[in-house]
């Protein structure tokens, strides 16, 4: 089977999806992190508790709860809130992005342009999806779940639309 002329492109959308995914973790999740568990609010809540444990003064560098565990039960509910949508906004992703991005290179080798355009929707579908749960919580995210939802059935079914080709061809 020959590659089509524009598997080029259908490459470029796998590679924007695997951009985006790594950029909304440092646009969503990061600025959350710095902004929830600052050394502050670390070492007022927990130096005492820190060196008790560990018999020795704490650093508080880095990246210590994920919004569930010990050191996020003494943040305010605005604060704990607002840090776990920014997680979920990366974890759904991370659940789904394998399925985009096994379907497109396969998708795209029968069916380039319906890839194409299927993938920017899923891209365009995931923006809208996370730039309204950072606003809205989970509520935001309904215009969004449903482009790329949509867009990702349409990938699934080119991408076995062109399995079946390959193999009766």
């Amino acid at each position: 089977m020959d590659v089509p002329d524009d598997y080029g492109w259908v490459i470029f959308i796998e590679i924007l999806i695997a951009f985006q995914l790594t950029l909304f973790t440092y646009v969503f999740v990061s600025p959350s992190r710095l902004k929830t568990f600052t050394p502050r609010f670390m070492k007022e809540n927990f130096t005492e508790e820190f060196i008790e444990a560990f018999h020795r003064e704490p650093d508080f560098q880095g990246y210590p709860d994920t919004g569930s565990g010990r050191f996020s039960k003494k943040l305010p509910l605005k604060d704990w809130y607002d840090f776990n949508n920014a997680q979920r906004i990366q974890w759904n992703y991370l659940e789904g992005a394998h399925a985009p991005l096994v379907c497109i290179p396969i998708a795209g080798l029968e069916f380039p342009y319906w890839t194409i355009g299927l993938g920017a929707a899923y891209i365009i579908g995931r923006t809208v999806y996370s730039i309204g749960y950072k606003m809205s919580g989970s509520r935001g995210r309904g215009i969004g779940a449903a482009i790329l939802d949509i867009s990702l059935l349409g990938l699934l079914i080119v991408a076995f639309v062109s399995c079946f080709y390959m193999v009766y061809d």
